[in-house]
């Protein structure tokens, strides 16, 4: 399978198991929904790229920091289990604002009748890009993508550009998913103790997971090594769900 066709393929696998339907050849324009203003609680939540406390200690900060700026009592971040739950937090209204990676931005986009609107694109260690990951055991013998054959590997959840969709695309283009033996181990840092523990042979994430991962122990990320990296893409946005006011956007 030629590599554009092998990223379609998982895309629209990807498309289909959050329970996007499929396309309509001739959709109407959706009717602009009626705006429901903020009330005394801003809510914000992202998609969960690590454990939930560690989330709520980096996140919560930033909710409070919003509803003060844009008048609410109270700022509050909510954990959300995985990306799926992310997108349809969105579509219910159930998130004010919420902080999407590049697919599921894309779905959201895309399928949702009431679209969310962009906020703003993070700057992430000096870059408005990112890739991701192919790894293994600083010990591993394997040394490149062609010795995983017949090797168990860990990705991602299902909708994440970085830990499932682009390596795996990658992958496929070389005949080499085919032969894996592999499983969605969860969120980034799991797949790292997935490998970290040989409970994989290696596993994908976007790149800066081990500073992530080992935040408390950056000595072990030099228990890591990666074999290879997937194209560059952009980095996650900040969205607010479509019906918040335009004058609070």
């Amino acid at each position: 399978m030629k590599p554009a066709r092998a990223v379609f393929a998982v895309l629209w696998v990807a498309f289909m198991v959050v329970g996007c339907g499929k396309p309509s050849k001739q959709s109407p324009a959706p009717a602009q929904p009626a705006s429901r203003p903020l009330g005394e609680v801003l809510t914000l939540t992202v998609v969960p790229y690590e454990a939930a406390e560690q989330l709520q200690d980096n996140y919560g900060p930033m909710a409070q920091y919003l509803a003060k700026a844009v008048g609410c009592k109270e700022g509050r971040f909510i954990t959300v289990v995985d990306y799926a739950g992310v997108l349809a937090a969105l579509e219910t209204g159930s998130v004010d604002v919420a902080y999407l990676s590049p697919f599921p931005y894309a779905l959201a986009s895309s399928v949702m009748k009431v679209k969310p609107q962009p906020l703003a694109m993070p700057w992430v260690q000096g870059s408005l890009t990112y890739r991701g990951i192919i790894f293994v055991r600083a010990d591993s013998p394997i040394r490149t993508l062609e010795d995983l054959r017949g090797k168990t590997f860990a990705f991602g959840d299902v909708t994440s550009t970085t830990g499932y969709l682009l390596p795996r695309a990658m992958l496929e283009s070389k005949g080499i998913f085919q032969t894996l033996k592999w499983r969605n181990a969860g969120n980034a840092n799991m797949v790292v103790k997935a490998v970290e523990n040989k409970a994989a042979d290696a596993g994908a994430a976007y790149e800066s997971v081990f500073q992530v991962a080992y935040r408390t122990e950056p000595e072990k990320a030099k228990l890591m090594r990666v074999i290879a990296y997937t194209v560059a893409i952009p980095n996650g946005i900040y969205v607010a769900r479509g019906d918040l006011p335009a004058d609070t956007v």
